[in-house]
């Protein structure tokens, strides 16, 4: 009765488990490695320990059997043997898996890499530093990146609202540049936040198990200003050619239709020097 209790609660397990793997061809390889990567810990455990309690009860009946053919307890006390080295054994695994559970388990590189893809494929984003991940549960993970905006295409987003308004204020711009670099500089921070919300939704529609995304700021010439850049004649001249051309994809999409196939052009500004 124990028997057929367990069996059926492992066979049940174990179709599931079959049905889980995204391959036309089932080996044993690729069950072991689907196995010993699944992210629900209460599935592992029922095959862990009802596979060895199944092939526990079918020791102890085949000693039991074999002592009384052969009117022998050698077998009856091999089959005990055999049955604490297998509880060992269970238990050496099931301590793997519940450290590893316990520590944290790094999202699989083929969906780690295409969430990377997406921010890479964003023009607001130059690079990526410091990237983490982890399941948070069977189906549900969190990212964190460092991420290094493109200053120059968030300016490109506000220049055709705040070219008016310092054009307006040239006769009074001793008086008004304060405030007008005071809301320029909010409404730089609101556009990346936008442009976070807006990166955090494209990758949740790719992957909707994308619980928790951090995206944090961090660019690479964070101890300079760039403005020291434009001392140099030839990024100066870089910085508005590649300034012009944002502007000309986003505010004249009849001839640029392409904007993310024009990304790589786009970004040629070379890595500035410190």
């Amino acid at each position: 009765m124990s028997l057929a209790c367990t069996a059926s609660i492992y066979a049940a397990t174990v179709v599931s488990v079959f049905q889980s793997i995204p391959h036309f061809l089932i080996t044993v390889l690729l069950l072991r490695n689907h196995v010993w990567t699944l992210r629900d810990p209460a599935t592992l455990a029922i095959l862990l320990e009802d596979g060895a309690a199944c092939l526990g009860i079918v020791m102890a009946i085949g000693g039991i059997a074999a002592t009384q053919a052969f009117n022998t307890p050698f077998y009856d006390a091999l089959a005990g043997v055999g049955i604490s080295s297998l509880l060992a054994t269970m238990g050496i695994l099931l301590v793997r898996v519940n450290h590893r559970f316990l520590l944290g388990q790094a999202v699989d590189k083929d969906t780690r890499m295409g969430v990377e893809k997406i921010l890479l494929n964003r023009r607001s984003i130059d690079n990526l530093n410091s990237v983490q991940s982890q399941w948070t549960g069977p189906n549900t993970f969190s990212y964190k990146a460092e991420v290094d905006f493109d200053g120059t295409f968030l300016a490109a987003k506000l220049i055709p609202r705040y070219q008016k308004e310092f054009a307006e204020a040239k006769d009074t711009l001793d008086q008004d540049l304060r405030v007008l670099l005071s809301w320029y500089a909010e409404d730089v921070m609101r556009t990346v936040e936008r442009e976070v919300r807006s990166i955090e939704a494209e990758v949740r529609r790719e992957y909707p198990g994308a619980q928790y995304i951090e995206l944090e700021p961090m660019s690479k010439d964070a101890d300079r200003f760039a403005i020291d850049d434009g001392l140099e004649a030839s990024l100066k001249r870089i910085e508005i050619e590649a300034l012009n051309r944002y502007l000309k994809s986003l505010y004249e999409p009849s001839e640029n239709t392409s904007s993310r196939a024009d990304k790589s052009t786009e970004k040629t500004k070379p890595p500035k020097t410190s």
